[in-house]
């Protein structure tokens, strides 16, 4: 009776424990210019990608989306933001209406006459709390006159099932320790 209070028990802690976590944000997005981007305020500075430290504040479109990033539409802001010297973390980097993304990591891949492009990583939020937050990377390609934005949720988070056999794996090691000590005990009498 006291092996099926305990069976009980942990099944119970574990569906507790399981319905509590959100889902980590899996999907992408894709940003573009709109109107509000020109040269002169994107990149930095100079509007000379060459010489460019950092970006100024802009407004974006939405270009594609998916996974649970799907619905969106409309509009991004951007925050500024240099890479030389780092503004590190950018909190966020850029904001929609449903979600938004911290930057944490910056790296340079290219910077040239005719183009820069950024790659790095940072953190995902469901401004509306119904997702928990996500690991995620980004990418910038831009020059004087176009820039494509990118960022993909990278779910680093183990999944509930996971979470689960881990909870019943270490209850039957629990159990199997239990009944060892007990043999030992009766043995020894």
């Amino acid at each position: 009776m006291n092996k099926m209070m305990s069976y009980a028990a942990g099944l119970a802690l574990l569906a507790a424990t399981g319905g509590v976590c959100a889902a980590p944000i899996v999907g992408g997005i894709l940003f573009g210019e709109d109107s509000t981007w020109t040269p002169a305020t994107f990149p930095t500075n100079t509007g000379n990608t060459l010489t460019a430290t950092g970006f100024n504040a802009f407004t974006g479109k939405v270009l594609a989306a998916v996974g649970d990033l799907s619905a969106e539409t409309g509009t991004v802001s951007f925050s500024a933001f240099t890479w030389s010297p780092s503004s590190l973390p950018v909190l966020p980097l850029w904001e929609t209406t449903s979600w938004k993304f911290d930057l944490t990591s910056v790296v340079v891949t290219v910077q040239n006459a005719t183009q820069i492009g950024l790659t790095g990583t940072g953190i995902f939020h469901d401004k509306y709390g119904g997702k928990s937050d996500a690991f995620g990377k980004w990418n910038i390609t831009a020059d004087k006159y176009t820039m494509i934005v990118g960022f993909d949720s990278i779910s680093e988070t183990p999944a509930p099932a996971t979470l689960a056999l881990l909870g019943f794996g270490l209850i039957a090691v629990g159990f199997a320790s239990r009944s060892r000590a007990k043999r030992a005990d009766a043995a020894a009498c």
